[in-house]
């Protein structure tokens, strides 16, 4: 018998902030409405379906816990700092973890506050 594709379903207090959020990270989010269900984005994300719902009345206010973490590599670093800037989020010092490389690494808040790390992705960078 074969499984289904594992979905991890993000909750948000707001939809339209944490899609700009996840869009600038590189993912192509589809907007989709199932009989029963709220307006929502999804992602095939490789071997996972990534779903992000509005928390709605029902479920309350989003309380991301300590223990979720998201980690993201992207060639878009630049552009998303610029839509953090944009949306106003909490985001932490940019760092260069591989000398050598010289590829930047930074944590930031998504909308709900949930953790995220971003590595940039890329050829080697030439010293500053």
């Amino acid at each position: 018998m074969e499984t289904e594709k594992p979905v991890l379903v993000i909750r948000t207090d707001d939809l339209e902030k944490t899609r700009l959020f996840y869009e600038a990270l590189g993912l192509t989010l589809v907007e989709e409405r199932h009989a029963g269900c709220p307006t929502h984005y999804s992602c095939d994300f490789g071997g996972l379906l990534l779903e992000f719902y509005p928390a709605g009345e029902k479920g309350g206010p989003v309380k991301p816990g300590n223990d979720l973490r998201l980690f993201f590599e992207t060639e878009r670093f630049d552009l998303v700092l610029d839509v953090c800037r944009t949306l106003d989020l909490e985001r932490g010092p940019v760092s260069f973890p591989d000398a050598k490389t010289r590829l930047r690494l930074v944590t930031l808040r998504d909308p709900d506050g949930r953790v995220v790390r971003l590595r940039e992705a890329g050829k080697t960078k030439a010293p500053h």
